[in-house]
This record gives C-alpha cells, sequence and structure tokens, in this order.
C-alpha cells in the first residue's frame, strides 16, 4: 500500500511585531548604553525569536511590524520626525505616531509634601511633555488583530504594566501573545502573556554594524 505525499500547511505561523518605540529604545539603552539598532532586520529577528517560543520547528510566516512613537512639535523632534518617515519606508515596517502635549507637572517636597509648582530659581512653571494613546492604539491593534485572525502569534514589545489586561484577556484566545522582554522588569506581563523570551539574548542579532548609517 502507497503512503500518500504528507501534504503542507496553507501556512505556516503567521508572526506580527507590536513594538512600543519608547519603552523599547529606554530599555535597550538601560541594557546598553552604546547599543544601535537596525529596524530593517529588527521585526524578522523578534519574529524568529517568538516563534521559536511556540514551536521550534514550524515555519515562519512575517506579517511585519508595527512601531509606536510619539514626538514633540517644533524643531526639537524634527530629526526624530524624520527618522520615523525613513523607518516607515522599510519593507514590512509600518509606523504609528501621535504628538506628545505639554502638561504642567506638580511636584511635592518630599518632608512636608507641600507641592511645588514653580522653579524654586527662576519661578518658571513645571511643565514637561506626555505621551498620550500610544498604548491604547497598541491595545487596540493587538485585539482588533486577533479578532480579525490577521496572526497565529503577536510579539508585544514594551515592558508597560498597562498591557496585563490586555494579556489577561487574550490569554484564553486562539492568537498567542508572546512577551519580547527585558528581564527581571516586567515579569508579572510576562505570566500573564502565552510565553516570552529576553531581548539581550538576541539583541546581537539586529544589532547595527558601525558603518551603517541610523537605521
Amino acid at each position: 500500500m502507497t503512503t500518500p505525499p504528507a501534504t503542507s500547511p496553507t501556512h505556516g505561523l503567521r508572526v506580527k511585531v507590536f513594538l512600543d518605540f519608547w519603552n523599547f529604545t529606554l530599555e535597550l539603552k538601560s541594557w546598553d548604553p552604546d547599543f544601535r539598532t537596525n529596524y530593517q532586520i529588527l521585526g524578522r529577528v523578534l519574529a524568529k525569536a517568538a516563534a521559536e517560543t511556540v514551536d521550534p520547528t514550524a515555519r515562519i510566516d512575517y506579517e511585519g511590524m508595527t512601531v509606536y512613537g510619539s514626538f514633540q512639535d517644533g524643531e526639537k523632534h524634527a530629526k526624530l520626525r524624520n527618522w520615523f518617515d525613513t523607518v516607515s519606508g522599510f519593507p514590512g515596517v509600518s509606523v504609528v505616531t501621535t504628538l506628545q502635549r505639554k502638561v504642567r507637572r506638580t511636584l511635592s517636597c518630599r518632608r512636608c509634601h507641600s507641592p511645588v509648582r514653580n522653579c524654586p530659581e527662576c519661578g518658571s512653571k513645571l511643565r514637561g511633555f506626555e505621551e498620550k494613546g500610544v498604548d491604547v492604539r497598541i491595545a487596540t491593534d493587538v485585539i482588533r488583530g486577533a479578532w480579525s485572525d490577521h496572526y497565529d502569534i503577536g510579539v508585544l514589545v514594551s515592558s508597560d504594566r498597562d498591557f496585563i489586561p490586555m494579556a489577561e484577556f487574550l490569554e484564553s484566545q486562539s492568537p498567542k501573545i508572546v512577551h519580547a522582554a527585558f528581564p527581571p522588569k516586567a515579569n508579572e506581563l510576562s505570566r500573564k502573556c502565552w510565553g516570552s523570551f529576553p531581548i539581550p539574548r538576541i539583541a546581537r542579532n539586529f544589532q547595527r554594524a558601525d558603518r551603517e548609517r541610523m537605521t
């Protein structure tokens, strides 16, 4: 009796990467201040690591990487805005950005807890910038993609604890959320996801060579 040939699956594991730019950048800088990332290959490296976490033998269908970031209006972040435009032109990479809003910060004395609203030296109001909407957009896209069956594995690249409820919500769903982490930070988020892997372990695979332009 002739054994029928094995049939190949219609697709491999479809992997989509969701990257929180500022969180990833600051965590990477904390790990290695001199590290430079090659964003042209970053998504594929993260997708491969996530797929191996789920099934080391599976074929990978890379569905691309979305980078979520923010910038300040004006000349200060002009270079960053241009960089986001450049990265969005890389194959398989899309960029979603929001404008940082200027907010008044209310600090307090550690001893008497009185509010400090102005600089004690020059009297200027204490103001800063904050990022609004990035985490909500990431969570929305992750859940929408899961519900629409756009991926089998979603790679969450962020240490933000705000994503814990999203991970809990998707824990029992078909798409698997894999956390690309900087342990021991955000260990609870890693536990809530289907699986996780440490970014430092694979970082050299997406490191930019000195001779390359910033990508």
